[in-house]
């Protein structure tokens, strides 16, 4: 079974089950028809796949069917819960991950536009090895290819952030409190994102050298590979280059690019991050130009090496950089990467970020509190985005 397209890791952690939030319920048929007109755009006539990967309200799912009916599409919906992966790690044997999926092929065959809700409690994943879910990406990572060159259109909701319970004890938070910074998140105005995307991309065009610094520690300068910035502000609506995915997530408010890992030089330190599930602490990374030399930690990072050592030489630095801009995520506790003054780095892929790098993970490690400049003048301070 797939692990995930790409692997997370946040400096405090992911979230959690649609409970209420402001002690109002979650107005689904509303956010539903959000998402199928104003973020996925669905046109008459189109074949609409809604994939739930884990244990998302089911309300909230059928709301979203009706919604894609009363666009004049047509919708099928595939689940795979929790207790199913539990399941599928335990008892299939881990050869059949390394086989080519038929009936996921023909759905990327076949589907227009796919709404995947990534509500999987991660803590399964640590039931399966990484040599297995590397041995998926091999079989079925193809996937994403044919969906760029088809030109369909993919919402990821949840964003390794959907409310669940195992979420919230994780972050020692209840489940109310994770509600009260996801749905709110989700339901912000694109055109908010867009402007202030918008803003931050004109900052960042033609700059030659960033540099990130943190109070715990951390002292990076690196530089942009690519042309391409790109604003994830909840739509799929701008138009991406011919080798872009026409992808975007929700909650949505990102502004991401691509970095060369030849010029990264320095020091990165994450306090907390929680990796298939489980929390390892007080990491330390240090970078040489192209390279990943030193990883230090008090826990034990034996899988997360396995999964950072696949990277061929060269690459196994960091290549792509993150900034949230969504203003309705202020929790630090959560601290999701789209959050407004969020800064992270990520290791791995790099083609969804505008650069041209094709691996079989992206990991993204994030500050709070850093402030960046780029060629000089300042663009964040102390985990606030400049307003000029």
């Amino acid at each position: 079974m797939v692990k995930l397209f790409f692997t997370v890791l946040i400096l405090t952690g992911l979230m959690s089950l649609a409970v209420p939030f402001d002690n109002q319920p979650v107005d689904f048929s509303s956010l539903a028809l959000q998402i199928v007109e104003k973020n996925a755009g669905v046109r008459e006539g189109e074949r609409v796949w809604i994939k739930v990967d884990g244990d998302a309200d089911p309300d909230f799912i059928d709301a979203l069917a009706v919604a894609v009916g009363r666009a004049g599409a047509y919708p099928v919906v595939t689940g795979f819960s929790n207790a199913m992966l539990r399941g599928w790690y335990r008892e299939v044997p881990d050869e059949v991950d390394a086989l080519p999926d038929p009936w996921l092929w023909r759905m990327y065959e076949t589907a227009d536009v796919l709404i995947e809700i990534d509500a999987f409690d991660y803590t399964i994943f640590g039931e399966g090895s990484e040599e297995r879910y590397l041995a998926w990406e091999a079989a079925n990572g193809g996937v994403i290819d044919l969906a760029r060159e088809r030109g369909m259109r993919v919402i990821r909701f949840g964003n390794n952030l959907y409310p669940s319970t195992y979420r919230a004890a994780m972050l020692g938070v209840s489940e109310a409190d994770l509600a009260q910074s996801f749905w709110p998140a989700v339901m912000v105005d694109p055109l908010i994102l867009s402007e202030t995307g918008a803003s931050l991309r004109t900052a960042l065009e033609g700059v030659q050298t960033i540099r990130i610094t943190d109070p715990n520690g951390t002292d990076l300068t690196l530089q942009i590979a690519t042309k391409s910035i790109v604003v994830t502000d909840g739509t799929t609506t701008e138009n991406p280059g011919p080798d872009e995915l026409k992808i975007t997530w929700l909650s949505g408010g990102e502004v991401t690019l691509g970095i060369d890992p030849g010029s990264v030089h320095g020091r990165l330190v994450v306090e907390r991050v929680h990796f298939d599930g489980e929390e390892l602490r007080d990491l330390m990374f240090d970078f040489e130009p192209g390279k990943r030399t030193v990883i230090q930690s008090e826990s034990d990072v034996s899988r997360l090496l396995v999964t950072l050592d696949s990277a061929p030489p060269g690459l196994d630095g960091i290549t792509g950089l993150k900034i949230g801009i969504n203003p309705a995520i202020r929790d630090w506790r959560l601290l999701p990467f789209m959050g407004s003054g969020i800064v992270s780095v990520s290791l791995g892929a790099n083609r969804l970020l505008g650069g041209d790098i094709d691996l079989p993970y992206i990991l993204f490690l994030s500050l709070n509190r850093a402030s960046v400049t780029v060629d000089g003048s300042l663009l964040i301070e102390n985990g606030e985005l400049s307003p000029n």
